[in-house]
């Protein structure tokens, strides 16, 4: 059991969670606000198309497994070296030049084998992606000094704006090509935003110094996004030799909700535990010893809200999924229901894996990191296995799941910082069992219509966790609104 943590850590706890807060309210309202136009959007496109989009997305991928460097991160975890920053920005626009290159010398392979359609989406979508990367640059300058209330206002108003340009498209038949405007949209609007917000001008330069730095820091991100880049699309891929657009529509839309509804906790697991990792790394000092000892708190602390909160977003899809998607998607898309509950555990264990690896690439331990890619590009043999031997929608999730679990596993080894897992997954264990016994007894009965059911579903799983752990949420609550003589004491591990 960790002893109180010290003011610094705490001091850097509170300000990550009020950053957390912050986007994920702003976030949350962009998504209440553009929920409607997102329906609407989904309903316009139908299956058929969206199966286009979706192989054309992962053909796309396959493309990219050459472009995960993720230069951009080196600079969210550095301090401010104008030569670095122009050095990562050159290299970040160079890469998407030559993956824009590669998709167009691969489009006729892709169009002989599953059409003409998907490789004009491809082509559109890789060009798109040349300055999404040169957003990120601009965006990390942003991350890494934890300027979290105007990236979220850029990224509110790009995902907000880019719906007016897709739903038209949408009106006249665009198909699939209305949610490639979608993204040229809100790419175009955020790398304007960021630009104007970095107060400098990257520059297309590099210096053979700095260049040798990006390399070596990249190479294991690059294994990593490989490896992500094949468990993220593989199955899509496999599924589409052997099954119709449809199909791979459909089953496309239920990981795309459980992908989602997992990063739920994004913000916190994703964009802001990488730069408080690294903060944390360069106050403690380096070294394994530092950030990585049986107890370090942030990576306690991320785990105990992750769990938590993952856990009430997946109880609707394991329970009430046809619900879940009439109300998100419409009659239209009701195969998807289907799938739900088998992507309920995938929706638990996806920030837990994000958390494990930004743990590993905010302390530096590149090593871990490679060695975390290779079991998830391992996970994702999983797919051309499972349609080989148990070909169908359903088995597909089911093995999705289970390799994202083995992935877990693994990098809850890696990670060297040993949880306390009576405390993290004892509390919210017995809340959900609760309330599934809620909802057998209230369906049985049928006083209350299944949203009512519902309803009370969330609210007993929430009341028995504010029952059982009122002292620890009050002590995250108290963190992050910067109360004096706050501590934060998370057992971690013994």
């Amino acid at each position: 059991m960790i002893g109180q943590v010290e003011s610094p850590r705490a001091g850097l706890l509170g300000q990550v969670l009020h950053s957390a807060l912050l986007l994920s309210a702003v976030g949350y309202l962009s998504g209440f606000i553009a929920f409607p136009a997102k329906l609407i959007l989904i309903r316009q496109v139908g299956p058929a198309q969206y199966g286009l989009y979706a192989l054309a997305g992962a053909v796309l991928q396959i493309v990219y497994l050459l472009g995960g460097w993720s230069f951009h991160l080196r600079i969210v975890a550095s301090t401010p070296e104008p030569a670095l920053e122009d050095t990562a920005y050159a290299l970040s626009v160079g890469l998407g030049a030559s993956l824009l290159a590669g998709c167009l010398l691969v489009a006729p392979l892709v169009a002989h084998r599953f059409g003409a359609a998907v490789a004009w989406l491809v082509c559109g979508l890789s060009a798109i992606r040349l300055f999404n990367l040169a957003a990120y640059s601009y965006a990390a300058l942003l991350e890494r000094e934890l300027r979290y209330g105007p990236f979220a206002a850029v990224d509110a108003l790009a995902s907000l704006v880019s719906f007016v340009p897709a739903l038209v498209a949408a009106r006249v038949n665009f198909g699939a090509w209305a949610l490639v405007m979608r993204e040229a949209a809100m790419v175009a609007l955020s790398l304007a935003g960021y630009r104007w917000l970095a107060g400098r001008r990257l520059r297309l330069r590099a210096g053979r110094r700095e260049v040798n730095q990006l390399f070596h820091f990249g190479a294991p991100l690059a294994l990593m996004q490989a490896a992500m880049t094949g468990f993220w699309s593989t199955d899509r891929l496999c599924l589409g030799l052997r099954a119709d657009a449809t199909a791979v529509g459909i089953y496309s839309q239920s990981r795309a909700l459980a992908d989602a509804l997992g990063t739920v906790m994004g913000p916190l697991v994703t964009q802001v535990a990488l730069p408080a990792y690294a903060h944390s790394t360069r106050t403690s000092g380096p070294g394994p010893t530092s950030a990585v000892s049986s107890g370090d708190p942030l990576y306690a602390w991320f785990s105990f809200i992750s769990v938590r909160v993952a856990l009430g977003i997946a109880l609707p899809m394991a329970l009430f999924p046809r619900l879940l998607v009439g109300w998100l998607l419409g009659n239209r898309w009701m195969e998807v229901a289907a799938l739900l509950p088998a992507f309920a555990p995938y929706v638990v264990l996806l920030p837990m894996v994000e958390n494990q690896r930004s743990h590993l690439l905010g302390t530096h331990q590149l090593r871990r990191l490679a060695l975390l890619s290779c079991v998830l590009g391992a996970a994702s043999a999983g797919a051309p296995l499972c349609m080989w031997l148990w070909p169908g929608v359903g088995p597909l999730a089911l093995t999705t799941t289970a390799g994202l679990a083995v992935v877990w596993s693994a990098g809850q080894g890696l990670v060297h910082s040993r949880l306390n897992y009576r405390w993290l997954l004892g509390p919210p264990t017995i809340a959900t069992l609760a309330a599934v016994m809620v909802e057998h007894g209230l369906s049985g009965c049928g006083a209350l219509t299944p949203g009512g059911v519902l309803a009370v579903v969330l609210a007993s799983y929430v009341g028995l966790l504010g029952i059982v752990e009122g002292r620890q949420i009050w002590r995250l609550l108290a963190l992050a609104r910067g109360l004096p003589e706050t501590s934060a004491e998370p057992r971690v591990g013994r």
